[in-house]
């Protein structure tokens, strides 16, 4: 996973191709922590051509309050340009894995 600043994630929101993964996390909430483990596993191991960015929720507070993010973790599918999905339960690696071949 690649860390991205607030300018990079407002451009990838601009964008109106392809598909993009945001994961948004904070650094002080210990369910974010195993979350990226999962991801990290996933985009690693199970899908190393999946490229998942993060971004820390804390320094981008004003994004996040314009994407009306409920809370963290959360997993950010855009498509389009357009929020395809939202996953705030990462139920488990297969679950996730499943969820991120549909796209």
């Amino acid at each position: 996973m690649v860390e991205i600043s607030k300018k990079q994630l407002i451009q990838m929101l601009g964008s109106q191709v392809g598909v993009s993964f945001i994961y948004f996390y904070s650094p002080f909430c210990g369910t974010c922590q195993l979350a990226t483990k999962m991801l990290e596993l996933i985009s690693t191991e199970i899908r190393p051509t999946l490229h998942i960015n993060k971004c820390n929720i804390n320094a981008v507070p004003d994004v996040a309050q314009s994407l009306k993010i409920k809370s963290v973790p959360l997993l950010l599918i855009f498509k389009n340009g357009q929020i395809a999905e939202e996953i705030y339960a990462f139920r488990s690696i297969d679950y996730l894995t499943h969820v991120l071949e549909q796209y």
